[in-house]
C-alpha cells in the first residue's frame, strides 16, 4: 500500500465479518478492477472470522490492492498482531494494513501501535542475509531484543518475523471533526488529526468526504 502519496483520495471496499469467503473474495476483485486501493475486513465480533487468515487468502487471489484489517486493540497483544501483519505483508509483497477499532480505548491503542512498530524495527533490513554457501540465513547480531514498559503493556522478548517489506504496515485512522476555516487551516488540522490518530491515512465516509471537497476545492483531493 501506498501511504506516502502526498495528496488525493484513496478509495476503500468495506468487507463485514459476516461475509463468507466467496463474497470477500468477489469484493476485493471487484474493487481491484475498479482500482480501488484497499478492502477494509471489519472483523471485529467474536463469531467474526480471523481477520489476518481472510488477509492471506485474499493475497493469493489478489494482485494489488491493500488488505486492511480492522484489530481490536483492547483485547489483543501488540506481538501477535505484528506478527501476523508482517506475515500477511510479506505473503502478500506490501499490501498490509491495519486499523484501530473505534471502540478501542485511544490511550492502550497508542501504545499497542508504538510497541507493533517497536518489533517491526526490531530487525534490521540486512538481518537475513540468506547465505546458502555459508550456511546462514539469519544474522542474529542484526535482530534486537524488544524492552518496552509503558502504562498499558510490559513487553520483553524477540520479534519472530523478519521486518515487513512495507517496514510499517499502513495503519489507517478513522474520524473526522467538524472542518472549518480557510483551505490552509483546514489542511493543517487534516494533518493534526491524522498525527493524533497516530496513523497514515485517514479514513472518512461520504459525509466526510464532502466536507473535504466543500472547504478545500476538488483539486485537493
Amino acid at each position: 500500500m501506498d501511504a506516502e502519496r502526498p495528496n488525493g483520495i484513496r478509495l476503500a471496499a468495506r468487507i463485514p465479518g459476516t461475509a463468507g469467503f466467496d463474497t470477500c473474495m468477489r469484493i476485493a476483485r471487484s474493487a481491484e478492477r475498479g482500482r480501488f486501493d484497499f478492502v477494509l475486513l471489519d472483523f471485529v465480533h467474536e463469531s467474526a472470522p480471523d481477520p489476518f487468515s481472510v488477509m492471506a487468502a485474499l493475497s493469493a487471489v489478489t494482485d494489488r490492492i491493500g488488505l486492511v484489517a480492522v484489530v481490536d486493540t483492547d483485547t489483543a497483544e501488540p506481538f501477535d498482531v505484528a506478527r501476523k501483519l508482517a506475515t500477511v505483508d510479506h505473503l502478500s509483497g506490501g499490501r498490509a494494513g491495519w486499523r484501530i477499532a473505534d471502540s478501542c480505548d485511544r490511550e492502550r491503542a497508542g501504545e499497542f501501535a508504538a510497541v507493533a512498530r517497536e518489533f517491526w524495527d526490531s530487525w534490521a533490513e540486512d538481518a537475513v542475509p540468506a547465505d546458502r554457501e555459508a550456511g546462514r540465513y539469519v544474522d542474529p547480531d542484526r535482530i534486537r531484543p524488544v524492552e518496552h514498559r509503558g502504562a498499558h503493556f510490559t513487553v520483553r522478548g524477540v520479534a519472530t518475523m523478519p521486518r515487513p517489506p512495507q517496514r510499517y504496515p499502513v495503519l489507517i485512522t478513522a474520524g473526522l471533526r467538524a472542518l472549518s476555516g480557510p483551505p490552509g487551516a483546514i489542511t493543517a488540522e487534516i494533518a493534526r488529526q491524522v498525527r493524533h490518530g497516530g496513523g497514515d491515512v485517514l479514513l472518512v465516509g461520504p459525509d466526510g468526504l464532502d466536507a473535504v471537497v466543500e472547504h478545500l476545492g476538488p483539486t485537493a483531493l
